[in-house]
């Protein structure tokens, strides 16, 4: 007889459970940030064959907010109640069917339909990741997890600079758009296959027994407590003036001040996303070094704001001094991570889905409302004949002052909910 294999211990085997899912999410996260900053390192080029007013480049990139924060509460509900196996790959299907209409575009009313549609697909799906992964953890582990989550993710966002040049450079923006939907495609076929949402011995969150009503006002009620607001402030800019910078306006000030071309392009915003998913590890421990998230997203913020300050007032910086600014508001930036773990804090699990969407929505809205009003301005100002470094150097002055704002009112922010803070006293 042969002999019978030892049994492995339920929590190997549930770790190794978790770990494949984990490998799932954040494969999913990577290709949801290459959505999201896709046009930044190809918007030039989009622009100078399509014959588009420089300000398309901030356009384009409103279309994929505004889509993505329209989504964010209704797919957050689906989270909860559908399921993340269903809500997944249909929305990874969604983006790549935008990804072929942005491919295929040939003016500007297409492209902008899409970047709606990878909008609609992409938007939520880093959110979903975390769901699933504090479905799995104790609340307690949540926050660090998330800083590696999306600091993993944020390869997504590497891919989006030089390797996206590349592609760019070889098969042109329209073939890399097509790679983006055949990528896609297969993350989603992945996921339906593999993805465990709940461990074995957890039950379904109790959103998926209740109504769509209930879990509308669910959602109502995280958005309505006055004790996220303020965490909702700093959710509205933090995140907002970086992506500005790594995933639409980099790309264009590069080429117009400096006249690199895409490949260099892509190198520098490499640089930014890189000290990016450092950035996210570095706040998240430092949270809890410091025992307050609330300190770290601060310190954070506060580097960012003296980094545009200073890019706003010296004239003619050097490409290394430029390439120190990407490299430092990079790292700075990774603070807005800790943001969605101090949200976390606020919320039951139960409603956990709801919870991060409704903080996403947040930021997205910000991120949305920057890009708009900061396409308007440089059309504005280019408009006026100001030459491209003194546009600039006004953009990133208003990108201080939001931060500034921002952080002004998230100083009012408790670390936790008053009955959490109670019961931790006593």
């Amino acid at each position: 007889m042969s002999p019978v294999p030892p049994a492995v211990p339920p929590d190997h085997d549930r770790r190794n459970r978790f770990l494949l899912n984990l490998a799932v999410v954040i494969a999913v996260g990577m290709v949801a940030h290459v959505f999201r900053s896709s046009t930044a390192v190809v918007a030039p080029d989009i622009i100078g064959e399509l014959g588009l007013a420089a300000g398309w480049a901030a356009y384009l990139t409103s279309g994929f907010f505004a889509a993505a924060m329209i989504v964010q509460i209704p797919v957050g509900i689906m989270y909860d109640a559908v399921g993340l196996r269903v809500t997944i790959p249909l929305m990874l299907g969604i983006a790549a069917a935008g990804a072929v209409v942005f491919a295929t575009a040939e003016g500007a009313a297409a492209l902008l339909v899409g970047r709606i549609l990878m909008g609609v697909g992409a938007g939520a799906l880093i959110m979903g990741g975390l769901v699933l992964c504090a479905r799995w953890l104790p609340p307690e582990r949540f926050p660090a997890l998330v800083g590696m989550v999306l600091a993993l993710s944020q390869v997504g966002n590497i891919g989006a600079t030089a390797p996206v040049a590349i592609v760019a450079a070889a098969l042109g923006w329209r073939g890399a758009f097509l790679c983006l939907a055949a990528l896609a495609l297969l993350i989603a076929l992945v996921y339906l296959l593999r993805i465990e949402e709940y461990p074995p011995e957890a039950p379904r969150a109790a959103a998926a027994r209740e109504g769509f009503a209930a879990s509308v006002r669910g959602s109502l009620r995280i958005l309505c407590n006055r004790e996220l607001w303020p965490v909702f402030a700093m959710a509205f800019v933090s995140y907002a003036v970086n992506f500005s910078v790594a995933g639409v306006w980099g790309g264009v000030y590069l080429s117009e001040v400096f006249g690199f071309d895409v490949v260099m392009r892509g190198y520098f915003l490499l640089l930014m996303a890189s000290a990016f998913a450092l950035g996210l590890v570095f706040f998240g421990w430092l949270g809890q070094k410091l025992r307050s998230l609330k300190r770290a997203v601060l310190a954070g913020s506060g580097v960012s704001a003296a980094l545009f300050l200073l890019a706003a007032l010296v004239p003619d910086p050097s490409p290394v001094a430029v390439g120190g600014f990407f490299l430092l508001l990079g790292a700075a930036g990774g603070a807005c991570g800790t943001i969605i773990p101090h949200g976390r804090n606020f919320y039951p699990s139960g409603s956990i889905g709801r919870g991060v969407t409704v903080l996403n929505t947040i930021v997205l809205l910000g991120a949305l409302a920057v890009q708009i009003s900061t396409g308007l301005l440089m059309d504005i100002l280019f408009g006026a004949g100001m030459d491209a470094s003194a546009a600039f150097r006004v953009l990133f002055a208003t990108h201080a002052c939001a931060l500034v704002t921002g952080m002004l009112v998230y100083s009012r922010a408790r670390e936790t909910a008053p009955e959490t803070e109670a019961a931790a006293a006593m």
